[in-house]
């Protein structure tokens, strides 16, 4: 059933099925494992990131706001306590990151690795700023989930994931991004809330929960339906 879901899943992605209907898939896969032994939790994890990845969003698309709570699962399903350092998680994590450096807008400190992600096409890259914006708010908290588990004695079974952040570097890609809103299209005041919440991002007060309901008001506050996903 399992291997069925998530064939399901990625024929979605593929074939221009709703991105909604792809995240409904994913979530039933992953409550399947919820409760599994780890080995059965590890066969599933790493895939069902790696389809919420690859699933094409479209910035010039009417609702391809729609697709960022996929984002924000992969985002939720590697937090989980029981990712390692396992192939298979690393694969999925430089995947993921990749993927979101191929929408973000250039900042000076991200422009040499936006150059090597080539995983979204020209169009998608130029699409939509608020795309751009949600691809840094991503990776900021990729950056933050990877800093705060190397502080807390590193992943579970050891290593680092294939990915490691120290304070200061969070704290430069902070204020690289923030630099953003000093020209257009982000300079604009619709998206000073989401610069505003750069400034609690690293606050031990701020959970997964608030981020998600926080980055999607700022975002997309004409779609309060996402934050019930």
């Amino acid at each position: 059933a399992e291997y069925m879901g998530a064939s399901l899943a990625l024929h979605c992605c593929k074939g221009g099925v709703g991105p909604l209907l792809v995240l409904t898939v994913l979530e039933q896969l992953r409550r399947g494992v919820a409760t599994a032994p780890l080995h059965e939790w590890l066969a599933t994890a790493p895939s069902i990131v790696g389809i919420a990845t690859r699933f094409r969003m479209d910035g010039n698309a009417p609702r391809f706001f729609d697709a960022l709570p996929l984002w924000l699962f992969a985002l939720e399903t590697i937090s989980d306590e029981r990712w390692g350092g396992e192939a298979d998680c690393v694969a999925a994590v430089d995947a993921f990151r990749e993927r979101l450096l191929s929408y973000a807008p250039a900042t000076k400190r991200s422009l040499l690795a936006r150059l090597k992600a080539k995983t979204a096409s020209a169009s998608e890259r130029a699409a939509s700023p608020v795309l751009g914006l949600a691809a840094h708010g991503c990776l900021l908290q990729l950056d933050l989930l990877f800093m705060r588990k190397e502080q807390a004695g590193g992943w579970r079974g050891g290593g680092d994931a294939g990915h490691r952040v120290t304070e200061d570097e969070f704290d430069a890609r902070i204020a690289a991004v923030r630099q953003l809103a000093e020209k257009a299209p982000f300079s604009d005041a619709r998206f000073a809330e989401f610069f505003a919440l750069l400034d609690s991002l690293n606050s031990e007060l701020l959970t997964f929960a608030d981020f998600k309901a926080a980055f999607l008001t700022a975002l997309v506050p004409i779609a309060p339906y996402l934050q019930f996903l």
